[in-house]
């Protein structure tokens, strides 16, 4: 469930709260839709200001958190994915995006290809076309995901 305090409300199970996160979340939401969380097990401090009165005109809250945490998910599939095969072998990214979810898969695969760019920016993983290195800026087509060379 969730716990109310003065300074707001805390996840203290997980199931029960039904809600995407980690136990020991922290959040509030304010006057015009505002909202923040701060997930100490994800690192993950965010902050949505918007001005749409009532606050339970859409349900942005919601969706908000559960985009983030689906960026999770593909990005800690990536990683699991790429650390698996190891050095010199590469994933597609389909497999990525049924690791995440297999029955819904091609619409995760846009997600898997915005986080490969992040990580491959970052230097966490290549982007191959080809077997060769790609830039993550202007690769076109099919392409695979691996850990860096050397």
């Amino acid at each position: 469930g969730v716990g109310f305090g003065l300074g707001g409300s805390v996840v203290t199970d997980i199931i029960a709260g039904q809600q995407p996160g980690s136990e020991g979340t922290f959040s509030w939401g304010g006057l015009a839709s505002t909202f923040f969380w701060m997930d100490p097990e994800e690192e993950i401090i965010a902050i949505q200001a918007t001005q749409l009165m009532p606050s339970s005109t859409y349900p942005m809250r919601q969706q908000f958190q559960q985009l983030v945490y689906a960026a999770i998910a593909v990005r800690d599939a990536i990683l699991m994915l790429t650390a698996e095969c190891g050095v010199g072998k590469t994933i597609s990214a389909e497999q990525a995006a049924r690791a995440v979810s297999e029955e819904n898969f091609q619409r995760v695969l846009k997600d898997v290809r915005a986080e490969a760019v992040r990580l491959a920016k970052v230097g966490t993983i290549t982007i191959y076309r080809k077997g060769k290195p790609v830039d993550p800026d202007t690769f076109k087509g099919v392409y695979r995901l691996g850990l860096p060379q050397g």
